[in-house]
């Protein structure tokens, strides 16, 4: 007997790079108001970008369900489905922005 066995499955995203750069893009302006709605409480004034730098994107997405896991002759024995959760995939990202200020 013989058969097929998939060890890994992923999904991914077509335009994977550029939503990627769009989620860093909102990230970074938002982390601007941020700054300004914190310097204007503080007193002070912006006066430009220290240092930028991207944390990551993250991608989550459905997954394969769990088997429970059997010796190799009681798997040849009969036959385990494989089920795919549903859902979306997610895009996430995150930058870190320190500013200078005066």
């Amino acid at each position: 007997m013989s058969g097929l066995n998939i060890n890994n499955l992923s999904f991914d995203l077509d335009q994977r790079n550029e939503e990627e750069k769009n989620l860093l893009a909102q990230a970074v302006k938002a982390a601007q108001q941020q700054a300004q709605n914190l310097a204007d409480a503080a007193g002070v004034k912006l006066k430009g970008v220290y240092r930028l730098s991207p944390r990551g994107t993250q991608i989550s997405q459905p997954f394969v369900a769990d088997m429970q896991m059997e010796s190799a002759p009681m798997l040849r024995q009969k036959s385990v489905g494989t089920s795919l959760m549903s859902g979306e995939i997610k895009v996430s990202g995150e930058v870190s922005v320190d500013y200078l200020i005066e």
